[in-house]
């Protein structure tokens, strides 16, 4: 996998990587690289290529607001999924069933969050946020969301 180019002039330059032909579950972070080259230089630029993540899960009404998915509960759907890291996000919606996928994603630390909830929902643990690791190639499955309508308070009122 190694190339070269030269001579090259004297200035910035843009070096970019066609993975037209690589398969379908092996991407990069990055597929452009800039550099800067003097009068008589040599230059290394690596392009990694990963094997691609994925996560899966769905988001479903928490009537119990026991934080677990039970037989009964069912999915929400059209809830924002996003999956976050600094400046780069993925999103995606539930469907009809509340079921989400996102596909394609490059090893790394993530945050995946949701949004767009029903109106009067909120997330069951309330401000729940998932903090996840992916290595290269893994699948994670399961990783749920619960909705519920916040509790009321109740007032107590003495005569």
């Amino acid at each position: 996998g190694e190339y070269r180019f030269g001579p090259i002039p004297k200035g910035e330059h843009t070096v970019e990587l066609d993975i037209k032909g690589v398969p379908a579950f092996l991407g990069g972070d990055s597929l452009k690289k800039k550099i800067k080259t003097g009068l008589v230089d040599f230059k290394t630029v690596n392009f990694p290529i990963f094997s691609l993540s994925s996560i899966s899960g769905a988001v479903y009404y928490d009537n119990n607001h026991n934080f677990k998915r039970d037989p009964g509960e069912e999915g929400v759907p059209n809830v924002r999924v996003s999956i976050i890291q600094g400046d780069y996000s993925k999103h995606t919606h539930t469907n009809f069933f509340g079921e989400y996928s996102i596909q394609n994603i490059v090893p790394g630390d993530y945050t995946v969050q949701i949004s767009r909830l029903p109106p009067g929902y909120d997330l069951s643990p309330r401000g729940f946020v998932l903090y996840l690791q992916l290595t290269g190639g893994i699948k994670r499955e399961g990783l749920n969301f619960g909705v519920a309508k916040p509790f009321r308070e109740i007032e107590r009122k003495e005569f």
